[in-house]
C-alpha cells in the first residue's frame, strides 16, 4: 500500500447538514478512501485516500453525481464562490424589499379606504 495522500474541498451547493452527511457517506464509500470528514459550517471536505486506488478528480466526480459542486481546496480560488454567493444574496434582498414594499402600498390603500 502506497503512502495515503490528503486533499481538501469545497463544496459548493450544501444547504442543510443532512447533504454535508450524504457527501461525507458517499466519500467514506468511494474506493481507496481512509477517511473523509465533512464539515457543513464551512462548507468543506477533508478526504485520505490511498493514491493508487483513487484521486482527486475522482473524489470531486463522485460528489458532483449527487449534485454538487466540489472545488480543489485553496483559500485564493474560493473567493470567486464568496463573491458569487455575495451577489445572489443581494439579488434576493432587493427582490423581498420591492415585493414587501408592494405589499405594503396595497395594505396602506386598504387602511385609508
Amino acid at each position: 500500500m502506497s503512502e495515503a495522500a490528503e486533499t481538501g474541498l469545497f463544496l459548493d451547493g450544501l444547504r442543510c447538514a443532512g447533504c454535508g452527511h450524504r457527501v461525507e457517506r458517499t466519500l467514506q464509500e468511494a474506493p481507496g478512501v481512509l477517511e473523509a470528514t465533512v464539515n457543513f459550517a464551512s462548507h468543506r471536505a477533508r478526504v485520505r485516500f490511498d493514491p493508487a486506488k483513487t484521486d482527486r478528480e475522482v473524489l470531486a466526480a463522485a460528489v458532483e453525481a449527487l449534485g454538487y459542486t466540489a472545488i480543489a481546496y485553496d483559500p485564493d480560488s474560493l473567493e470567486r464562490p464568496a463573491l458569487r454567493a455575495a451577489r445572489t444574496a443581494q439579488v434576493r434582498m432587493l427582490v423581498a424589499w420591492f415585493l414587501a414594499g408592494n405589499v405594503m402600498l396595497v395594505a396602506l390603500a386598504l387602511y385609508l379606504g
